[in-house]
C-alpha cells in the first residue's frame, strides 16, 4: 500500500526585491528570555515598495518601441 503524499510545504519568509524596504515599527518585535532560552515574536512588519523605478523602466521600453 502506497504512503499518502506529504502535506505541501508553504512558502515562508519575505522576499525583498530592488526598491523595497522593511521596517519594524516601535513595539513590532518582542524578545523575551524564558526557561527554554530566547523567544522572539514578530508582531508587526512594514513593507514598502517605491514604484517610480518600475514605471520608469516601463516608460523607457515603450519609448524604445
Amino acid at each position: 500500500m502506497a504512503e499518502p503524499d506529504p502535506e505541501p510545504r508553504q512558502a515562508g519568509g519575505i522576499v525583498v526585491t530592488r526598491g523595497m524596504s522593511l521596517r519594524i515599527p516601535a513595539g513590532g518585535l518582542r524578545i523575551s528570555m524564558g526557561p527554554d532560552g530566547l523567544d522572539a515574536e514578530m508582531l508587526s512588519l512594514h513593507v514598502s515598495r517605491s514604484m517610480w523605478l518600475p514605471w520608469l523602466e516601463i516608460a523607457m521600453s515603450h519609448l524604445e518601441a
